[in-house]
């Protein structure tokens, strides 16, 4: 149920604050690189571990699936664990001045609105002028 209304509600709100989408660009360049780097250095890891085994009678080839499979598994949790806190810290960063840039954008908002309902109709804007009391 809520799923449809986020995704058509996101790309519009990416695009009325300011920078968001810069970051959410920035955020998915971090954990993919990130995550490319991790699983090559634990698929050398698990290569290196399996090579080095005494008792181990595996063919090279085999050793190196093995090492792929046991990457991926692992990849998994590290990509998680490391993505949330990326999200963590860019959000301690900067959360406040994409919420305090996303209210202003929503003012100015407000104030076109207000202006606009000022024009079509001014006798509405006669009803909101504040009363003054001698």
């Amino acid at each position: 149920m809520v799923a449809p209304l986020a995704v058509s509600v996101v790309p519009a709100l990416k695009s009325g604050i300011p920078g968001l989408s810069g970051i959410s660009a920035l955020l998915v360049k971090c954990v993919s690189n990130g995550a490319a780097n991790a699983f090559l250095t634990l698929r050398v890891g698990e290569v290196a571990r399996r090579y080095c085994e005494l008792t181990s009678h595996h063919s090279p080839e085999a050793i190196r699936r093995s090492a792929t499979a046991a990457a991926v598994q692992h990849l998994g949790r590290i990509v998680r664990e490391n993505g949330a806190l990326v999200v963590r810290k860019i959000w301690a960063s900067t959360g406040r001045t994409l919420i305090d840039s996303g209210v202003s954008k929503a003012e100015d908002i407000a104030g076109a609105t207000r202006d606009l309902f000022g024009k079509i109709s001014p006798w509405r804007m006669k009803e909101e002028e504040p009363v003054t009391r001698p």
